[in-house]
């Protein structure tokens, strides 16, 4: 598995408008969401893994819970040089809703097998943040019934009826959730619920998934 990136980033005085959270694996605290009034807001992401936390006078605390994280980051909210080492982590997983015929706005294309975000240039802007590049698309659910996880992206594309070669996603029909996921797990096997009570379990190829490849 390649390195995780790591980034230093100063931190304002006074209230940072962060929620955190536990990594269970690592024991670290990780950023779950940025207030958009916050000052970190667009610099810290979703998914980002505190590792240390350097005062003004050059103290170096190890971030090893969010409640330590916490209470030191209290008592010194007066400090205007602090600065915390963050992993560049993705977050576990993120759902986005589309309504309607509203932009998804991703564009993703097949990497090692995986639908993989390359692009979130007409994000919806409640996803701006939540959103990264790089995540892969693990499971699509329309409205209708019809549910599809793994796959590549032209499988994700026929899901959601786009008719853009480029797998710009845009939903064609009614709204869909989309759950992306840390591209670091195993995407499971193609498997399509259609609303009709059948699964697919073969792979589509460009004119999508013939009758043949249904089975009760």
């Amino acid at each position: 598995m390649s390195e995780v990136p790591t980034c230093e980033i100063t931190l304002p005085t006074g209230r940072l408008g962060l929620a955190l959270k536990d990594q269970r694996q690592r024991q670290r605290p990780v950023v779950s969401s940025v207030m958009k009034r916050s000052k970190l807001y667009g610099r810290l992401k979703p998914g980002y893994i505190f590792q240390t936390l350097t005062l003004g006078d050059g103290s170096v605390i190890d971030c090893q819970s969010s409640e330590l994280l916490v209470s030191y980051l209290i008592e010194t909210s007066y400090d205007p040089n602090r600065k915390v080492k963050m992993e560049m982590a993705y977050p576990d997983s993120v759902t986005i809703r589309s309504r309607g015929h509203e932009p998804i706005g991703m564009h993703i294309s097949t990497r090692e097998g995986k639908p993989v975000v390359l692009d979130m240039g007409e994000r919806p802007g409640g996803y701006r943040e939540e959103v990264r590049d790089g995540m892969i698309v693990h499971t699509v659910i329309n409205d209708d019934g019809y549910e599809i996880t793994g796959g590549t992206a032209l499988d994700i594309a026929h899901a959601v009826k786009t008719s853009c070669s480029s797998y710009r996603l845009r939903h064609r029909g009614g709204g869909c959730h989309v759950i992306l996921r840390d591209p670091a797990i195993e995407m499971p096997p193609l498997e399509i619920f259609d609303p009709r009570g059948t699964r697919c379990t073969t792979r589509m190829d460009s004119s999508g998934p013939t009758l043949q490849d249904f089975a009760p």
